[in-house]
């Protein structure tokens, strides 16, 4: 009897191995850049939300103190914020009187807030708040660095 050759090899060949090892590739690096782009918009998420906070507790508490031209932040805040005072030309809201700019590190970021107000005739004072800081380097390099803002004005007496 004469035994068949049989060419026919059962198994994984060298081409099915490396297409393997491309597709896992492919999918270990998606979900690498997947996990960087989420932690990096979670970063700037909380930078947006700290900044929102910051504005909130400066305006609020300068409403709080009767809006007077001798709120100081430094002191007010002193003791729960790392403030400073700040000689920066940082931009306000075109009102007439700027009441100071300040330097407050929060969250490991640098936000640059001026505040300043306009008394309006026959109207409550007009008070105004922009909180800059830098998404990118988180403010690090100073005011000129900064890539992203907010403003909000409110009024004293509402």
């Amino acid at each position: 009897m004469k035994k068949k050759n049989n060419n026919n090899y059962k198994g994984v060949g060298l081409v099915e191995i490396m297409v393997t090892i491309v597709i896992l590739l492919t999918v270990v690096t998606g979900t690498m850049a997947y996990q960087y782009f989420t932690a990096l918009e979670a970063r700037k998420s909380d930078l947006n939300i700290t900044a929102g906070r910051l504005a909130i507790v400066f305006l609020e508490t300068w409403k709080g103190q009767g809006s007077g031209d001798d709120f100081d932040p430094v002191d007010e805040f002193n003791l729960d914020l790392d403030i400073t005072s700040s000689s920066s030309n940082q931009p306000a809201a075109q009102l007439t009187d700027l009441l100071g700019s300040y330097l407050v590190n929060a969250n490991n970021a640098n936000f640059f807030i001026t505040l300043s107000f306009q008394d309006i005739a026959d109207s409550p004072k007009l008070l105004n708040l922009v909180v800059a800081w830098g998404q990118k380097d988180y403010g690090q390099g100073g005011f000129s660095d900064t890539d992203k803002s907010i403003t909000w004005t409110s009024y004293q007496g509402y």
